[in-house]
């Protein structure tokens, strides 16, 4: 079973889920999480985690979502993390454990409209529905 915890530190919100509405999508096939906290009033430089242990795949940075970095999951889950500040990016890691500082939440790319995190799962390249996972996860508190 993947085990998993929060994608930020401290209380999250997902504020647009998966096939929520967008402005540059009819479909969104991701969850976007709230960055903004009292420590973080304008939602940047947050610390963003990683939700389970996996192997790193690849960061950088695209037009449309910025900053980004990608983590596969022993299950073949890969965790995709958008919009980032900064990657978190050490000499000779490959693998990333859960809880771990991956980056800092920022407002980088094209289709952000404010400060957040952007996070998608897939499998076998398929996009998969990220909030069952952490209903789940909240469930279990």
């Amino acid at each position: 079973m993947l085990q998993i915890t929060r994608p930020v530190k401290g209380d999250f919100f997902i504020t647009n889920g998966y096939f929520g509405s967008s402005q540059w999508y009819k479909i969104h096939k991701a969850i976007d999480v709230k960055t903004k906290c009292a420590e973080y009033p304008n939602g940047i430089g947050r610390p963003i985690l990683s939700v389970f242990t996996g192997d790193y795949i690849t960061h950088g940075f695209s037009t449309n979502g910025g900053n980004y970095i990608w983590i596969r999951h022993e299950s073949r889950i890969e965790a995709r993390y958008y919009h980032l500040a900064k990657v978190e990016q050490q000499a000779g890691w490959t693998t990333r454990f859960m809880g771990n500082l991956i980056g800092y939440s920022g407002n980088t790319g094209k289709w952000t409209t404010g400060a957040h995190l952007h996070l998608e799962f897939w499998k076998r390249g398929i996009q998969l529905d990220p909030e069952p996972y952490f209903f789940n996860y909240i469930k279990n508190l």
